[in-house]
């Protein structure tokens, strides 16, 4: 500053030397301001407190480098893990066990009982968060803060808890078991697949399916009857009556199988074997078989027979006429001359019978009163 200030005393003589109108410039001399000593202090300061703060940092350092070598030494099983970022907080896995020795009842009551407070903090926390759909990471963060050993008894609760039974289906599921059927429930079935088959115009499944159901129950005769008629209807004539003749082996006393035989022998115009199936008088037969019974053995001229059928016929139905007239022909070929008499009377006196038959049961009984006077002549 002094440099300058001579230069421009120089000058200003100059000037004035030149000329006399100049006058001389004086300059108050500059003064040094303060500020810079303020910032070279502040700087030494700093640098005297970042030597301090890192000469403190350093003795830190060693001195946690010395502890922790010292924890390793003294647990040399467990090596030391870094503490983990909050952002990086991982579940450790749960270690449970599947099966377990099994406790006293007392223990086990003990552990519900104790496990009963976790178990509803667990859920309270697990619904609070559902409800409120809160973030994958608070989720983590709230399975995170629930301890190990929480999680395992709730494990062990649960798979403590009893299994529902298999009756116990719940709605919405299909319970698929295996039923075993009596042989009758299995005959009944075919028989009900066999009449919707009749139903279709389908013969040969219907013969398959009555064919099953005499094999679950050989003894229905209903059904053996159904199916010789089958038989019969497709011209298998020597099947149907095996399939019955079967029948009346396993069943002696069946009256139904042995009208049918005898049906359907008349209808292939064989009467004499007709009689056959017949020929047996059952414990108690029913009027329907003593009736074919006594027709066939009369049209055959079997005379024993025929009037044993009608004696048994006229002691169940007396009011019948056809029953007297027929046993007072029999009796007539007995040569029981007297007896076939009086049983033409009784059936002249009954109703049920045509205009016809009353002359003829007339002209027997004139033939027989004029025997009778031959008789008494001789």
């Amino acid at each position: 500053m002094s440099v300058i200030n001579n230069a421009l005393s120089e000058l200003a003589n100059k000037k004035n030397t030149q000329s006399s109108s100049l006058t001389r410039a004086e300059v108050p001399p500059v003064r040094y301001s303060r500020g810079l000593a303020w910032v070279l202090g502040g700087f030494a300061l700093s640098l005297c407190v970042g030597g301090w703060a890192v000469s403190q940092q350093s003795e830190t350092m060693v001195e946690a480098s010395h502890s922790s070598a010292v924890l390793i030494n003294q647990s040399p099983e467990k090596p030391f893990e870094p503490e983990e970022s909050p952002t990086q907080k991982v579940v450790k896995p749960i270690d449970i066990r599947v099966y377990q020795e099994a406790a006293p009842d007392s223990e086990i009551h003990e552990q519900r009982r104790q496990s009963a407070p976790v178990l509803a903090k667990v859920a309270d926390r697990s619904s609070a968060i559902s409800h409120s759909q809160v973030s994958s990471a608070q989720a983590d963060k709230a399975v995170s803060e629930v301890p190990v050993t929480q999680l395992a008894d709730e494990a062990q609760h649960q798979s403590e808890q009893p299994v529902p039974a298999e009756s116990e289906s719940q709605p919405g599921t299909m319970d698929i078991r295996e039923v075993e059927l009596t042989p009758e429930q299995l005959a009944q079935h075919s028989i009900q697949r066999a009449e919707k088959a009749l139903d279709a115009n389908k013969i040969g499944e219907a013969v398959s399916e009555y064919k099953n159901a005499l094999r679950y129950q050989p003894g229905d005769d209903v059904v053996r009857q159904k199916l010789a008629a089958l038989y019969y209807g497709k011209k298998e004539v020597r099947r149907a009556v095996e399939l019955l003749q079967q029948g009346i082996k396993r069943n002696k006393e069946s009256q139904k199988l042995r009208l049918a035989l005898a049906r359907l022998l008349l209808r292939e115009n064989q009467p004499e074997a007709a009689l056959s199936p017949l020929a047996y008088l059952p414990v108690q037969p029913d009027t329907n078989y003593l009736a074919m019974r006594a027709a066939l053995a009369q049209q055959n001229k079997v005379t024993d027979i025929a009037l044993e059928t009608y004696q048994l016929l006229v002691q169940r139905e007396e009011a019948n006429a056809r029953w007297w007239l027929g046993l007072a022909i029999q009796q007539e070929r007995n040569q029981r001359y007297s007896e076939a008499k009086a049983s033409y009377l009784k059936a002249l006196k009954r109703v049920g019978i045509s205009g016809k038959t009353q002359t003829f049961i007339r002209d027997r009984l004139s033939l027989l009163e004029t025997l009778e006077e031959t008789e008494n002549e001789d």
